[in-house]
């Protein structure tokens, strides 16, 4: 793949991701959070069939993927709960194995 079509792709997939998560200024209690290290995580192109397939999840609300780490931060809804099992059959559905499910504290940065 040159260069102007991983840029090229890159730029939808950010598009895709921005409109299929949008943020609820007014929560005002954060929905528990899991970190997700995935391994064989390359390209924006992996990352989309990942989210695609978490996003499936009913108690998903929101996903950001750090490929370089492999990392997945996961948020579920408010008031829903989610299983580790759940998680590893979207990851391995998309091709990829989850390595670690890992629920974050409730004072993680990340939640915000």
């Amino acid at each position: 793949m040159n260069i102007k079509k991983a840029l090229v792709f890159a730029g939808c997939f950010l598009v895709v991701t921005f409109f299929n998560n949008p943020v609820d200024a007014s929560s005002q209690s954060p929905s528990p959070v899991y970190q997700l290290r995935v391994d064989g995580l390359a390209c924006p192109f992996c990352a989309y069939g990942i989210e695609k397939n978490l996003m499936k999840i009913e108690a998903v609300e929101k996903i950001e993927i750090d490929i370089q780490s492999g990392i997945i931060t996961l948020w579920v809804k408010e008031g829903q709960s989610i299983k580790e099992e759940e998680i590893r059959n979207a990851v391995n559905n998309s091709g990829f194995t989850l390595r670690q499910f890992t629920k974050l504290p409730t004072s993680d940065p990340k939640r915000e």
